[in-house]
């Protein structure tokens, strides 16, 4: 068969516009690389659109079958008599995610018979169950996030009352997990370290890569930067908002004790005015929301922080400061899946707590050499290894496995 002849039907919660949000960026890259296979027709299960689009104008740019949002098949997992007498607390203690692990059978009507594709894609575990893609022999899981991880990790981070919650959430993940991973013909991870999950020991890597739309950057020093801190990522998410509130409680009052002009800016998308209340009245910090020129922000810090406490795969906007020549100062969380590409001490540096952070902002604050070898070591791991062709030949060689595989 003539790859352009291939049909394929792929799944995602994020849509790829706007890319402001990793999840949103890596389903934009895989929707690309498959596009250059063959047909595509797409799911999209978002939280919400954002604000300014319609689904008028997704459908305008992308073969859309259907947009289902999440909220609406997280209120189908409740039962009808006792939903609407439930707190959103006890709503959510008693879904408990359940709803992402099985099928949606609406929206599985809509979508009829997948046999019609050659192969599927699925971002996520958790959208091939509500779409019961299962039913396809030839179905590639781009696991990405291994959802058990990033919910051990907030359980962790979390009070009691949240922790009743997330237990139950966990317990329903890793059956899910178990169950139906080991099912798929294959599967991506982000995360080397990944594949030592069931179902996922042969998987393919698929890295996180920046994301550059004017190409790669020209490299702007360090050295010549003023003394700031610079921290990127979508405050709506919980896992930014929370790992930043720790480096601001744990970390920022140390590192004004000892470099009283230094400042942090607090650069993305989905800011409340609560957060930019709360961090805009803390000496030095700049909380500044959404910007289009990202370059600007780089240009003008001397390195960067991704205090991320939870969470899984693997974090993007390390590599994003990377490709920006900006040394990172990274937590276990958001070094993860990077040891051996981006060594601490040689391509970042890296904190075994949030409070050890300030003694490595205070050593990149006030060494401007380091900072620039540094962010020039991890800028040039980049380049060579976190690359968008890169990223195309393991989707590929992914397909390739599955169309060869003789299932179906």
């Amino acid at each position: 068969m003539n790859p352009s002849d291939l049909r394929i039907l792929y799944v995602a919660p994020n849509l790829p516009n706007p890319a402001t949000s990793g999840g949103a960026q890596r389903t934009g890259l895989l929707l690309q690389a498959l596009s250059e296979l063959g047909h595509v027709d797409v799911v999209f299960l978002p939280a919400r659109l954002p604000d300014d689009l319609s689904i008028t104008e997704i459908k305008g740019c992308f073969n859309v079958l259907a947009i289902e949002y999440t909220n609406v098949i997280r209120e189908h997992a409740m039962p009808p008599k006792y939903g609407r007498l439930l707190g959103p607390g006890a709503t959510s203690f008693y879904v408990a995610g359940r709803h992402r692990w099985q099928p949606f059978h609406e929206l599985v009507r809509i979508i009829g018979d997948i046999q019609r594709y050659d192969f599927v894609v699925s971002r996520y575990l958790s959208s091939a169950c509500i779409l019961d893609l299962f039913r396809h022999a030839k179905l590639i899981i781009d696991v990405d996030d291994y959802d058990p991880d990033r919910l051990r990790q907030r359980l962790r981070a979390s009070g009691w009352l949240k922790r009743l919650t997330l237990r139950r959430c966990l317990h329903f993940s890793l059956q899910a997990h178990h169950s139906f991973l080991p099912r798929a013909a294959h599967c991506w991870v982000s995360n080397p370290a990944d594949r030592r999950h069931d179902g996922l020991s042969d998987a393919t890597l698929l890295p996180n890569i920046p994301y550059l739309p004017a190409g790669f950057p020209e490299p702007s020093y360090a050295s010549s930067a003023p003394p700031v801190l610079l921290f990127v990522g979508t405050l709506s998410y919980s896992a930014n908002s929370d790992g930043l509130d720790a480096f601001l409680r744990q970390a920022w009052l140390a590192i004004l004790h000892s470099r009283p002009s230094a400042r942090l800016r607090v650069v993305g998308q989905g800011m409340s005015e609560k957060q930019r209340t709360q961090w805009g009245s803390l000496r030095g910090v700049e909380p500044i929301g959404f910007v289009e020129n990202l370059a600007e922000m780089y240009s003008s810090c001397r390195a960067c922080i991704a205090p991320m406490l939870a969470g899984a795969g693997t974090n993007i906007k390390v590599l994003e400061a990377a490709a920006y020549n900006r040394a990172c100062v990274v937590t276990p969380v958001s070094h993860r899946g990077f040891e051996d590409s981006l060594p601490a001490d040689v391509a970042c540096l890296r904190a075994e707590s949030v409070a050890d952070m300030a003694q490595h902002c205070l050593l990149l604050l006030g060494d401007p050499n380091l900072a620039t070898r540094i962010g020039a070591n991890a800028r040039e791991v980049v380049r060579q290894h976190y690359t968008q062709s890169r990223f195309t030949a393991a989707v590929r060689a992914g397909c390739d496995r599955v169309l060869g595989s003789g299932q179906g």
